[in-house]
């Protein structure tokens, strides 16, 4: 694993001249040591020592000596003591796993050679909807698409349904919003991220001409969870499962995956739950809590031991779709179970490590 962490530090800005990629490493390492690992020690032991102590009884001043050996000497960031549990790994063994502040450049360390077009599809969520349905795999439809720099009239939008509204080329909720439309008083309420809910349908049309002075939007159908799923989220917003595959002897086979569930009044904000990827029974035992979300600590109870439904389903869609992105090594795909059934979102190549580290660092070592 230490000769991975060297190699994906070394091939970082691998476009760069290895003169400018030694001034930004010893411009990055000056800033980290002489000021930011000291400010996320404090920052990160202040915010978790007590959860910790009450949980494993580790005293403060053993985790506070912890996290300064993983800032200074290993130079990693230190909120990972907690998000990864290492204070229950031996330290000669902190850097058998990999952290998010390596990516994207992890990512294209193990998939080196992704074509062109498998980087467009990839990145554009159209395109990318129109080659799964060509292969019959379950995607949204699109109901239309809003070029940049255009200026869309009322019809367009407001069609007496409830949309789903992305750039073409964002990731993760990023630039999204729902037009959710009130059928009983025929009006449409317009939420996102970073704005207040708008209800004014000449407000809402003035938003989203002023997204696509940025860039194209893609218009789809609102989902809506599966029935089993309903009482388990907080709100009305979409459940969704990411779920990672990995090419193993050229055959992509699943790897890890968590459920995704909105936290209340929360855009962009999620809670996690691992999934047995076997069974698709989710697995909460031994998970130790640091967010502080009541709602999150009931569903741990909840959900513990909880069958989803589809999951097999799910599975093969995920699989089935990467059979068609051979370049790639690993994949993170998003995927709902709704009223309608299975549904694949989007695949991500630079899919966030840390929900699945466990199943990463295993099958690095296999």
């Amino acid at each position: 694993m230490v000769r991975l962490h060297k190699k994906t530090f070394l091939g970082a800005w691998n476009k760069l001249s290895r003169g400018s990629w030694a001034l930004i490493a010893i411009y990055s390492y000056t800033l980290w040591y002489l000021f930011f690992s000291w400010k996320h020690i404090y920052s990160a032991w202040k915010k978790f020592r007590t959860t910790l102590y009450n949980n494993e009884k580790i005293p403060f001043y053993q985790q506070f000596a912890h996290l300064i050996s993983l800032a200074i000497l290993h130079t990693i960031p230190p909120h990972f003591y907690y998000q990864y549990q290492l204070y229950r790994v031996p330290e000669k063994h902190w850097l058998d796993f990999i952290y998010t502040h390596e990516l994207p450049h992890w990512h294209h360390m193990m998939s080196p050679s992704i074509s062109d077009k498998s980087l467009h599809l990839m990145s554009d969520k159209h395109d990318f909807s129109i080659e799964m349905k060509k292969s019959g795999i379950p995607v949204i439809d699109t109901k239309q698409v809003l070029a940049q720099g255009t200026k869309p009239g009322h019809e367009q939008l407001f069609d007496q349904s409830s949309s789903f509204i992305k750039p073409i080329n964002g990731s993760r909720k990023q630039g999204c919003y729902q037009l959710r439309y009130k059928i009983e008083r025929n009006s449409y309420q317009l939420w996102g991220k970073n704005i207040s809910a708008l209800s004014d349908n000449n407000e809402i049309l003035e938003q989203i001409k002023q997204d696509l002075i940025a860039h194209s939007l893609l218009l789809q159908p609102l989902l809506y969870n599966h029935p089993n799923l309903v009482m388990y989220s907080q709100c009305e917003d979409l459940i969704t499962i990411r779920l990672i595959t990995e090419l193993t002897n050229g055959e992509p086979q699943v790897l890890s995956a968590v459920l995704e569930v909105p936290a209340k009044n929360d855009f962009h904000n999620v809670d996690t739950y691992s999934i047995q990827k076997s069974t698709g029974k989710l697995k909460t035992t031994n998970h130790l809590q640091f967010n502080g979300r009541a709602h999150k600590e009931r569903n741990l109870a909840r959900l513990d031991n909880y069958q989803l439904p589809l999951w097999q389903e799910a599975k093969c869609t995920a699989i089935s779709a990467h059979k068609i992105f051979r370049d790639i090594r690993a994949i993170g795909w998003d995927l709902a179970i709704t009223t309608q059934g299975i549904k694949l979102l989007e695949g991500n190549i630079n899919w966030g490590v840390a929900p699945h580290i466990h199943e990463v660092k295993r099958s690095l070592e296999s």
